[in-house]
């Protein structure tokens, strides 16, 4: 029957139900684009926090580099610290003494507050000629969602010469 010719009751019938089908199959499209953004958005702010953590990192590994330089060569040696050796505390205060040591120790405790699990290392070593060898290890958790403990945390090392 021509779709001209025909009757509305007719032609009504011949596509019953197919609006419903049309709608439902847009419903699910649209469904699995907003789980795709919802998880787009997930993975963004993830990597948001990670990529503020290395800042964190890299700006505290060159505070320490700035702070074994200022002390000059004579007192580099008594920069030589170990990681772990400052526990989270509430809040950190610069020494009033500034003594290598107490500076030390208040920078352990930023690395300890600011970055998660956090602890930083200052090894020196002297090279041949005479020259001091610095070098900052920063070792924090970066992603605790990671099932493999080895890939939870992240380590960040500055190197310089004195």
């Amino acid at each position: 029957m021509n779709a001209r010719f025909c009757r509305l009751s007719q032609c009504k019938r011949g596509q019953s139900g197919l609006t419903l089908i049309e709608v439902l199959i847009s419903v699910l499209v649209l469904g699995i684009g907003l789980l795709g953004l919802a998880l787009l958005q997930s993975t963004t702010l993830r990597l948001i926090q990670s990529s503020n953590q290395r800042t964190i990192a890299t700006e505290l590994a060159y505070d320490a580099l700035d702070m074994v330089r200022a002390g000059g060569r004579r007192f580099v040696s008594l920069y030589n610290i170990s990681a772990g050796g400052v526990a989270a505390p509430a809040g950190c205060a610069m020494p009033a003494d500034l003594q290598p040591a107490s500076v030390a120790a208040y920078w352990q405790c930023r690395v300890a507050t600011e970055l998660p699990d956090g602890s930083g290392a200052i090894t020196l070593a002297t090279a041949g000629t005479g020259t001091a060898l610095v070098t900052v290890t920063i070792v924090w958790t970066d992603a605790p969602w990671e099932a493999n403990v080895a890939d939870r945390t992240t380590t960040f090392v500055a190197t310089t010469s004195l």
